[in-house]
């Protein structure tokens, strides 16, 4: 009931089709429901079929579900790919460090962007989700209330 058994694998062609043959194992009672998985570097996360009940004859057609595409997914991809092994919780902007002055440079975001993106994190550590908290600094959040957090996020970031 709550186990998984491989019954077989296979390739897909160029163009994407598979075929895969299996058979059975003699001690299987009751209905048998079928999962196709998908495993491949190119893909960000597992794919995987809806469970489909056994027929002689079977078409499962499979389709990657599309990246986040939020204004917050896009930045954090673009950031992350920056990073290396450097926990984004450790992005500084200090004397010894100009982490987020680089990360704009290269991602073509503004420091204000990268910035909205590490006080999320640091806002999230434990409490809510990143997302949630990149959603409470909108771009149009007023210049002044933006300066004032921007300044304390600085000081903040400058002494770790």
């Amino acid at each position: 009931m709550r186990e998984r058994v491989a019954l077989g694998k296979g390739r897909t062609s160029e163009e994407g089709s598979y075929t895969i043959r299996y058979n059975l194992p003699e001690d299987v009672f009751g209905t048998v429901l079928i999962v196709v998985e998908v495993h491949s570097k190119w893909l960000h996360s597992l794919l995987e079929s809806a469970l489909t009940p056994v027929q002689a004859e079977l078409q499962i057609d499979l389709a990657v579900q599309p990246r986040d595409a939020s204004e917050f997914a896009t930045l954090l991809r673009a950031i992350a790919r920056q990073l290396n092994d450097v926990p984004l919780l450790d992005v500084v902007e200090n004397v010894e460090h100009h982490d987020i002055s680089f990360l704009a440079q290269e991602t073509s975001k503004s420091e204000e962007q990268i910035m909205r993106i590490i006080v999320a994190a640091r806002l999230a550590e434990g409490l809510l989700d990143p997302c949630c908290c990149f959603l409470c600094f909108p771009a149009t959040t007023h210049s002044s209330v933006a300066a004032e957090a921007a300044s304390r996020c600085r000081s903040r970031l400058h002494t770790d």
